[in-house]
C-alpha cells in the first residue's frame, strides 16, 4: 500500500492569518501614512518579518466593509483610504449619437 506523502501540496500557497497586531499596523499605514495596499505589501517585508500579499489586504478591507461582525467594526471605513479614480457622470440631457448616420436617406 502506498502512503500519501503530500508531495502535491508542497507548492501550494499557505493561507495568511491576519493577527490583530498586523491588522492595526496595516490600518495605521493606510490611514496615517496614506499608503495603498500594494505599497504596503511591497514595503512591509523590508521593515518587519511579516509578509502579506496585496490581494489579501484588499480582500480583508472589503470583507470588513461588508461584514456585520463585531471584530470588523474598527476597520469598516478602511475602504475609503484605498486609491480610486473618479467615475464619469452620465449627462442625461445630451442625446447619444454614437453609431448614428448623419446623412442617411430614408428608403
Amino acid at each position: 500500500m502506498l502512503q500519501k506523502t503530500g508531495l502535491r501540496y508542497i507548492g501550494k500557497a499557505k493561507q495568511v492569518i491576519l493577527r490583530n497586531a498586523l491588522k492595526k499596523r496595516l490600518a495605521g499605514l493606510l490611514i496615517n501614512q496614506k499608503w495603498n495596499h500594494e505599497l504596503i505589501a511591497d514595503r512591509l517585508p523590508k521593515q518587519t518579518e511579516s509578509f502579506v500579499n496585496h490581494k489579501t489586504i484588499y480582500k480583508w478591507i472589503w470583507t470588513a466593509k461588508n461584514s456585520n461582525h463585531s471584530y470588523h467594526t474598527e476597520y469598516r471605513s478602511l475602504y475609503k483610504h484605498l486609491p480610486h479614480t473618479d467615475r464619469r457622470q452620465k449627462r442625461y440631457n445630451v442625446g447619444d449619437n454614437r453609431g448614428a448616420i448623419t446623412a442617411a436617406v430614408s428608403i
